[in-house]
């Protein structure tokens, strides 16, 4: 399981290995959290900071790779709709932290 906590909303949740945060936003009825419109990395809406606990997960793929460097966006940054919790490391903790629309 990977612990998150995403502020300022406060809420913590826990991820399956391989589980997107948005799906489990999704179970909880607090999708309302991330400002998503695509969820698939197209329109950066959703961008996070990682404050620890980044190596819980699943690295970026090609496609947020590409919106990230295409913002300029920080090594800390990742797109939210995009974050799935790592096969190993089942006992990190990540603590994200959102991002206004277009503040990097």
């Amino acid at each position: 399981m990977l612990s998150v906590r995403i502020e300022p909303a406060g809420i913590a949740l826990q991820l399956e290995p391989g589980e997107r945060l948005l799906d489990a936003l999704d179970d909880l009825e607090r999708v309302e959290v991330l400002a998503v419109s695509c969820r698939a990395a197209n329109c950066a809406r959703c961008l996070v900071r990682i404050h620890q606990g980044g190596d819980g997960l699943v690295p970026p793929d090609a496609d947020e790779t590409r919106l990230l460097q295409m913002l300029g966006a920080s090594s800390d940054q990742r797109l939210g709709c995009q974050l799935r919790a790592a096969f190993e490391g089942s006992q990190a903790v990540v603590s994200v932290r959102l991002v206004a629309a277009g503040a990097r």
